[in-house]
């Protein structure tokens, strides 16, 4: 059994070894306070009942050195990806890995990108029926679509009738193809076909 004498001359026990390790982990005994046999009242080291700890170890494991973010090759320098990084085109669309800045939109000709679900390739053959031209405006594809309407009423003129009628179930087909790759998200060129 030992007494605890703190700086202040308060003077605590007798208690047991297990009841000053206890108060220790606690924080109620100072870092000067000293210690002394309730039989003998000689003082006691320390060290004796309360034995030096390591400091406390960090909970979080250590931050491992950051790669470089560019390395130079040639006098040019070069974005720097971790083998075991995942890449940004393993990525589901929409997705942006931890660490990396989001994905950029990718727009094709005319401001097409990627999905656009608004977009109904119904209205574009429906557009195309009422107005050649404006199928293809819906679209976005305006000058094919001044030269197949000019091309329609040209072969429509030289046929009688019939190569028009031919030529706007062509465009009207070709319309709902092209509206159908815009709403999925395709790059869709101003002259490309179906």
């Amino acid at each position: 059994m030992y007494y605890v004498l703190n700086p202040d001359g308060s003077r605590y026990g007798p208690v047991t070894e297990d009841v000053i390790a206890q108060w220790n982990r606690e924080g109620r005994i100072a870092d000067t306070a000293q210690f002394v046999d309730a039989v003998t009242e000689t003082q006691v080291e320390r060290e004796r009942l309360l034995p030096p700890t390591a400091p406390p170890q960090n909970s979080l494991p250590p931050v491992p050195p950051q790669p470089p973010t560019t390395y130079g090759g040639a006098g040019q320098a070069q974005a720097y990806q971790s083998p075991t990084a995942p890449r940004l085109n393993d990525a589901p669309p929409g997705y942006t890995p931890p660490g990396y800045a989001p994905q950029p939109t990718l727009t094709g000709a005319y401001g097409h990108g990627q999905g656009n679900p608004q977009h109904n390739p119904v209205y574009s053959a429906l557009w195309c029926l009422l107005c050649l031209a404006a199928g293809y405006i819906y679209n976005k594809q305006i000058v094919k679509g001044v030269v197949i309407t000019l091309a329609t009423f040209g072969i429509g003129f030289l046929t009688g009738g019939i190569g028009g009628w031919f030529l706007l179930a062509f465009a009207m087909a070709d319309c709902y193809k092209i509206g159908q790759r815009i709403q999925a998200g395709e790059t869709v060129g101003e002259w490309q076909f179906f």
